[in-house]
């Protein structure tokens, strides 16, 4: 299980990566909106780097604070679901599958 859920904090930083390597591609420039469009992706990455972290930790706070990360970063994602049409945006749904998975893993003890 502690692989399957490095795994998934691996493909939610990957995840991260190319939404912010695609800022420039869909935004073209760094205004308001291009800022919020990179957010996004940061906050993908700093989400699976916390549940690397996580994974090899057995300490409770690391767990609690992973799993509290996890369902705020899920609740930023269902947020966009009404405002973003999935399928133009398969990216939001696969996000939301992971960070489900992660919110698991991170309760479990390892």
């Amino acid at each position: 299980m502690k692989t399957v859920y490095r795994l998934v904090a691996v493909l939610i930083v990957l995840l991260g990566v190319i939404h912010v390597s695609l800022a420039p591609v869909f935004r073209g420039r760094l205004d308001l909106a291009g800022m919020w469009f990179l957010s996004g992706g940061l906050m993908l990455i700093f989400l699976g780097l916390l549940n690397l972290a996580r994974s090899g930790s057995p300490v409770a706070l690391a767990r609690w604070a992973a799993f509290v990360a996890d369902v705020l970063g899920l609740a930023f994602l269902v947020g966009l679901v009404p405002l973003a049409p999935l399928r133009q945006n398969p990216q939001v749904t696969v996000a939301i599958a992971l960070t489900s998975a992660a919110a698991v893993f991170s309760l479990r003890r390892l």
